[in-house]
């Protein structure tokens, strides 16, 4: 924790309690780490449904789950576990073996050539090296043959548009949502607005997909859908700027989200005009939240959203502000909302301060928490908020 690190890896994972009681202890000590679960046993597998609902993402460390299982049956378990977190919209992350003798010898076997490609057809998120770049020879063209082997099979699949195998996905919070017909419908709508910019972004071929995140759940939708274009995810936090890092084809970047959500969009138009990752005249589509509608709630919506955010308390931490707000379908200004969340992320004071020192940001001072008086007024501030889903031609 006091490293602030962004995952920590929970090994020999067998049920879901040891996840739940990892992330009790790191919430309870303030803290928005991520928990990877290792699937290395043969009891993991008869409860893998329920560990990989718990964890944030699942690890395939084959070499133990290769001891524990008969060798045969490891590439139909490495496929289940891959689809199964596909459907639940968890990322899951393949290690082990992959390069083994390029611990001693520079070049690979064309078996784990083929290793490489069959986990690239599965969908899996991320290739993990382990022995090869710990303790190898040849660390660096470990890692290089590794990338050029995944960027290649993955430039095949886009030339013949081989899309990656479908998996029937239920909502991914729909259990979790179950009693809150206001919070599913959101998630609802997210999950299809998802959905349909990755098939809009296949159809028309578009050189990428934008989305403006402020927690990182749009930009793990639109991975889970699998769409060839990259997806380039933008967040003002730099803590959820490294959690996208292993999500498939997410390229995470960090820039000031500004009270007009035009500015922003032009502002990250700027920034990938820069990066060489388009240029004018590409086709993109942008994945983003804007205000419109209505101003403000009734109050009786507003006093029971409260109650169910403060439990009772008569105050609601910051970070929770733009969840609250979004329970009643309203959002401030995308600024306001980066500044909200820079609470819940637990960053590094001087972190927090360049966002607010920046002429563009109207962060305000730093609250522990809000009280209803002070909620009333960020529900008035506040816009009815509009999901849009934009075809733009880069200018």
């Amino acid at each position: 924790i006091g490293e602030r690190v962004d995952y920590i890896s929970l090994s020999f994972v067998e049920s879901a309690e040891p996840v739940i009681a990892c992330k009790q202890l790191l919430r309870e000590r303030g803290s928005n780490i991520l928990i990877i679960s290792k699937i290395e046993s043969a009891k993991a597998l008869t409860n893998l449904h329920e560990i990989c609902s718990a964890s944030d993402a699942v690890m395939i460390a084959r070499g133990d789950l290769g001891t524990a299982i008969p060798f045969e049956q490891v590439p139909t378990v490495q496929e289940k576990i891959v689809n199964l977190c596909r459907s639940l919209g968890k990322p899951c992350l393949i290690s082990t073996h992959f390069l083994e003798s390029m611990t001693c010898y520079p070049t690979p076997t064309r078996a784990e050539v083929a290793d490489i490609t069959e986990a690239v057809y599965q969908g899996a998120d991320a290739l993990i090296l382990t022995s090869e770049t710990a303790s190898g020879r040849f660390p660096f063209r470990s890692l290089s043959t590794m990338h050029a082997v995944t960027k290649r099979i993955e430039e095949h699949m886009a030339d013949r548009k081989l899309a990656q195998k479908v998996v029937k996905q239920p909502s991914v919070l729909k259990m979790k949502h179950a009693t809150n017909t206001t919070a599913f419908k959101s998630t609802f709508i997210a999950e299809k607005l998802a959905s349909s910019a990755a098939v809009l972004s296949d159809q028309r071929n578009a050189k990428a997909i934008l989305v403006f995140t402020q927690k990182g759940l749009m930009a793990n939708l639109l991975s889970r859908n699998r769409p060839r274009a990259p997806i380039v995810a933008f967040t003002a936090a730099p803590a959820i700027r490294n959690k996208l890092s292993i999500l498939y084809g997410v390229r995470p970047l960090q820039i000031t989200f500004l009270d007009n959500s035009e500015d922003t969009i032009q502002s990250a138009f700027n920034e990938l005009k820069l990066r060489k990752v388009v240029e004018k005249g590409d086709m993109v589509v942008v994945v983003a939240d804007v205000l419109g509608g209505t101003k403000g709630s009734p109050k009786e919506d507003i006093e029971i959203v409260f109650e169910e955010f403060s439990r009772g308390s008569g105050v609601i931490s910051q970070g929770r502000v733009r969840a609250a707000l979004r329970r009643l379908g309203l959002k401030v200004s995308d600024a306001v909302e980066a500044a909200l969340g820079m609470r819940d992320f637990d960053l590094e004071e001087s972190t927090r301060m360049e966002l607010a020192a920046s002429k563009n940001t109207t962060a305000a001072p730093v609250e522990q928490t809000v009280d209803f008086q002070r909620f009333c007024q960020y529900v008035e501030e506040a816009t009815e908020v509009v999901h849009t889903l934009q075809l733009r031609c880069v200018e």
